[in-house]
């Protein structure tokens, strides 16, 4: 006698079904949703190059997972008149 274990195929492992038309349509049942935001970086006159401007929790999130920090670090360019 052998036994084998597998994943249902009809519920994935959930133990429950969604009947069809019955998802959400706004996530299309992922239970997440994609958007941009818009991050506003105030840069102070003689910034140095290399500074870096941290918003916490603001990277992308999933779920049962801890959202990080977007870093955003300055790098400047050189310029033929003013440098």
């Amino acid at each position: 006698v052998m036994q084998q274990q597998s994943t249902c195929h009809a519920c994935n492992g959930y133990g429950a079904t969604v009947p069809p038309g019955g998802t959400c349509r706004s996530c299309r049942g992922s239970g997440m949703m994609q958007n941009t935001v818009k991050l506003k970086v105030n840069v102070p006159p003689n910034c140095p190059d290399h500074q870096r401007f941290t918003f916490p929790g603001k990277a992308d999130e999933a779920p049962d997972m801890e959202t990080g920090d977007v870093v955003i670090e300055l790098r400047e360019k050189t310029h033929p008149l003013f440098s």
